[in-house]
This record gives structure tokens, sequence and C-alpha cells, in this order.
């Protein structure tokens, strides 16, 4: 099933597994902003693995959506993800700061 699917994809096994173990990453740190953002700010399908074209998703040995436009749309959201915790940082300082200011006076 995976030399069809290379075969079809055009890239090696080699690339294949590198490519996994990338999408592998990319998904992990994901799904770590979502301790911190909340597991409704991403969509599921961003946080879990998609199956590539063609592929039965009750297989456990299914290939998975390795596609340049996956990574994409993965990379999208991670910057979107930092973005907001360093937007909540930065509101969590200003409150602070006012906090302090009303104490002092």
């Amino acid at each position: 099933m995976l030399l069809h699917f290379l075969n079809t994809a055009h890239i090696s096994v080699q690339t294949y597994h590198t490519k996994l173990e990338q999408l592998t990453t990319l998904t992990n740190k994901l799904k770590g902003l979502t301790r911190t953002l909340g597991s409704d700010f991403f969509l599921q399908d961003i946080i879990e693995t998609e199956f590539a074209s063609g592929e039965n998703p009750s297989d456990p040995d299914a290939n998975r959506d390795v596609t340049p436009e996956r990574f994409s749309k993965l990379e999208k959201e991670l910057v979107r993800g930092k973005g907001e915790v360093v937007s909540i940082y930065i509101f969590r300082i200003y409150l602070q700061c006012n906090l302090l200011m009303l104490l002092a006076e």
C-alpha cells in the first residue's frame, strides 16, 4: 500500500517518512498550544493527522497527508496560535501594570 501511494505521489519511502516525522512534530506543537489556548481554538482537522487521499481511515497503516498544502495549512495555524499566546501575554502584562499604577496612587 505504501509503495502504491509513493509511486502515485512521486516521492521516495525515505522522503515520505521524513515528511511524516516533520508533520508529527508540527502537529505536536499545535497540540501543545491547545493547553494554553483551549481545545476549541483550532479546528479538529488541524489537531488530528489527516489521511492521504484515497486511504482508509480505519487502516492503522494508512498513509498520512504529507502534501505541501497540508504543511502550509498547519504552519499558518501555528503562527496564528503563537500570535494569540503573545496577545494574551501582553494583555496580562498590561493588566498588571494598570493594577500597579492603581496601587501606587
